[in-house]
């Protein structure tokens, strides 16, 4: 009998290691699967990370240029008032002179 309990105890044994090796198994496929999902994760992070920078340094060249425009405009109309000025006077001028012509 004790033969047959031996090799009974053996078999419920291996059985056992079986199941162990199995679940080790189906738990390392989970882990896999997570550091897998996780990697996929950073990967997506570092993407969104990369493109913001490049949005941020975009949105800065953006201000930069916005205040160029802004100082260009305030130039141009600061010319706009003198030619409006000078044009004023040619036409002073002008009317004068037809003045003179007609005596």
């Amino acid at each position: 009998m004790s033969a047959r309990n031996q090799h009974y105890k053996n078999s419920e044994v291996k059985g056992r290691v079986n199941e162990r090796i199995e679940s080790v198994l189906l738990d390392s496929g989970k882990l896999a699967q997570a550091i897998t999902k996780s990697s996929r994760s950073r990967e997506i992070l570092y993407q969104c990370t990369k493109s913001f920078a490049g949005t941020d340094n975009t949105m800065s060249n953006i201000d930069q240029n916005l205040k160029l425009i802004e100082g260009n405009l305030m130039k141009l109309e600061t010319n706009t008032d003198r030619l409006n000025t000078t044009m004023e006077k040619v036409s002073s001028v002008t009317s004068q002179v037809q003045n003179i012509n007609k005596r």
